[in-house]
């Protein structure tokens, strides 16, 4: 199969590959997205079968786990989110920001799969870390306070749920800006409790907010922008 330097530049060849063809928009995202797969898992048969050094393996499972994640496919995410988590421990060990990340990444996956003790496991974990390693006004911190906070929100705990995404949202606005699709993350959870409180005028308002900066930073193909317009849907419904 060749020596890890070799097999090294096989595998961030194809993980450049992917990122590619993500980005040709002149192909259909559902093309786009069926190629994709295909060379990580194609990538991902290399790695198991050559052992490639460990950093080029966390590279490749940081890129595929999120693509999978980030297009829905969780069943697919979740084993590669346990390798990543196991190899980031034995680089770095449990307590460090970058572990803290994949904890979080599929506390996400968890969550959204309604397993919720799960999620709040891996959140909690991901929370304690960037608090004790990288403080508590850290874009990191907020993320793992938003997370946590949908988290409650799931299990209608709406009074914790509240009381997380202003954590996150006034961390924030300090460390982030009002323009930046973080901001934009906390502006979709005001609406989702102003929505549930049948505050439908707020939760357009904060919706709005959120698509605007989503469609600026991320594009109008962007998951976190089609949530928004979902979100602007079904609330100009009950208006």
């Amino acid at each position: 199969m060749g020596n890890k330097k070799d097999i090294n530049k096989q595998i961030m060849a194809l993980q450049s590959e992917a990122q590619d063809i993500m980005n040709d928009t002149a192909v259909p995202i559902d093309e786009r997205i069926q190629k994709t797969a295909d060379i990580y898992l194609q990538a991902e048969k290399l790695a198991e079968e050559s052992s490639p050094e460990p950093k080029a393996y966390e590279s490749l499972l940081t890129d595929s786990s999120r693509f999978f994640a980030e297009y829905g496919m969780y069943k697919e995410a979740i084993p590669k989110y346990l390798q990543l988590i196991s190899l980031r421990e034995s680089l770095y060990g449990q307590e460090h920001p970058d572990t803290a990340s994949a904890y979080h990444d599929i506390g996400e996956i968890y969550r959204n799969l309604c397993n919720f003790p799960a999620a709040f496991e891996y959140q909690r974990k991901a929370l304690d870390i960037r608090k004790k390693h990288l403080g508590e006004k850290h874009a990191q911190t907020a993320e793992s306070y938003n997370n946590i906070a949908l988290v409650y929100y799931n299990l209608c705990d709406y009074d914790k749920a509240s009381e997380y995404i202003s954590k996150a949202k006034d961390i924030r606005e300090e460390v982030v800006g009002n323009d930046h699709p973080d901001m934009a993350d906390s502006y979709v959870n005001i609406g989702y409790l102003s929505f549930r409180h049948d505050d439908f005028s707020q939760a357009l308002e904060f919706y709005t907010k959120a698509k605007d900066i989503y469609e600026k930073t991320l594009g109008e193909e962007a998951h976190k922008t089609g949530v928004a317009y979902y979100c602007l849907g079904i609330t100009y419904l009950q208006l």
